[in-house]
């Protein structure tokens, strides 16, 4: 009886993703509902594989199907706060830049991938930063204003764009230049609407092509880690992808420390002072991270969903507290999205992230995609005066 009504859960779950029309909202819900499968297998007593069956076998047997099921409500909740616009399609004003200066754009930005992921590019053992700074950050800011200024998939620019994508990805660094690629496959720009990103409806041929990206950046994870590349080895990667088994591991390891530990307020310091750029005790690295702080209580690779932190700091019921802010923070997006379609790009290729590491994420992106924002219209505006 439990059995079905998990399925019947996760299956309701998908339909109700599939009742929106818009692409970018179902990729938005279907980030939250992908990591309830390798639950739901795990609770099955099916093999995961990572951390989550090395670790966690002995230890989540008692917590794994109260967590799935606060997930599930917490997945409900999203959907209930944005149904309104389920019958709604997302459409853009374009970033109007001419094509040389587009160019010039994505060449900056095969330097900074260069210095982002040196290990991508053969060149270094370090997976992140040859120079210090926040280099990956500003890499993935970059790429808002290209995608804003998207005309068309035949120009030299976007062809150039795809390219390095394609070879970050291919790298291993999967996660946000995925993102960034499925927007092209979202969107198009009509001859009647050229002045605006016009979101494509859903159709067999970008399914085909939305799988293909897909097993593209599993297979891109296989290979980074040294995996062999077989059919099989694929197939199973792509039900329980290692990333999403990874984050699902520290989720349910929130509710044994809550149980043996009790409550940590910590992260809320760590969301305070993500705010401030550089400051040591915000951000990924710091002690108040809440992966950090379960890490000390059991080993974890980093990461975990977005609500693993509700957990630490109201208990299980922070699960649902989380999404419902997540479901706010989308409608609000939704709702305010031609005025805010910068920082909308930047929510919807940080979507990844932020589900499956958490909020903090979006912190820095956004600051840098502002000053990058106010320093080109500072440019222009000098130039019309100069003129």
């Amino acid at each position: 009886m439990i059995q079905l009504l998990i399925i019947s859960s996760l299956t309701i779950g998908l339909i109700g993703l599939l009742r929106f029309r818009s692409l970018i909202v179902r990729f938005i819900l279907f980030a939250y509902w992908y990591p309830l499968v390798p639950m739901v297998l795990f609770i099955f007593n099916y093999p995961v594989g990572r951390v989550l069956d090395v670790v966690g076998r002995p230890l989540y047997y008692s917590y794994a199907l109260e967590a799935f099921c606060f997930a599930i409500v917490g997945y409900a909740v999203v959907v209930i706060v944005i149904w309104r616009f389920r019958n709604e399609y997302v459409r853009l004003p374009r970033f109007r830049i001419g094509e040389s200066f587009r160019i010039l754009i994505v060449l900056l930005l095969y330097v900074l991938a260069f210095i982002a992921y040196p290990k991508a590019f053969g060149i270094s053992a370090s997976r992140w930063n040859l120079l210090p700074g926040q280099w990956s950050v500003v890499y993935l800011a970059v790429n808002v204003f290209i995608l804003l200024s998207f005309r068309s998939a035949k120009t030299l620019s976007t062809i150039l764009h795809i390219a390095i994508l394609l070879f970050v990805i291919k790298g291993g660094e999967r996660v946000d230049s995925i993102v960034v690629l499925i927007w092209y496959v979202f969107f198009e720009v009509k001859t009647t609407e050229v002045g605006y990103l016009v979101e494509r409806k859903l159709s067999f041929r970008l399914v085909f092509i939305l799988l293909g990206i897909f097993v593209i950046g599993v297979g891109a994870g296989l290979w980074r880690g040294g995996s062999t590349l077989d059919f099989l080895v694929l197939i199973y990667s792509v039900v329980a992808q290692h990333t999403v088994v990874d984050v699902v591991h520290v989720y349910f390891s929130s509710f044994h420390y809550v149980e043996n530990i009790g409550l940590n307020h910590y992260p809320l310091f760590n969301e305070f002072f993500g705010l401030i750029p550089t400051h040591p005790l915000g951000g990924t690295h710091s002690i108040f991270n809440f992966t950090n702080i379960l890490k000390s209580h059991i080993p974890n690779p980093g990461g975990g969903l977005f609500y693993s932190e509700g957990v630490l700091i109201f208990g299980k019921i922070g699960v649902v507290i989380y999404s419902l802010l997540y479901g706010l923070l989308i409608r609000f997006f939704l709702t305010h999205i031609r005025l805010l379609s910068f920082l909308f790009v930047v929510f919807f290729i940080l979507q990844l992230r932020i589900q499956w590491y958490g909020f903090l994420y979006i912190y820095s992106t956004v600051l840098i995609v502002l000053s990058l924002l106010f320093f080109y219209k500072g440019l222009k505006l000098s130039y019309n005066s100069l003129n």
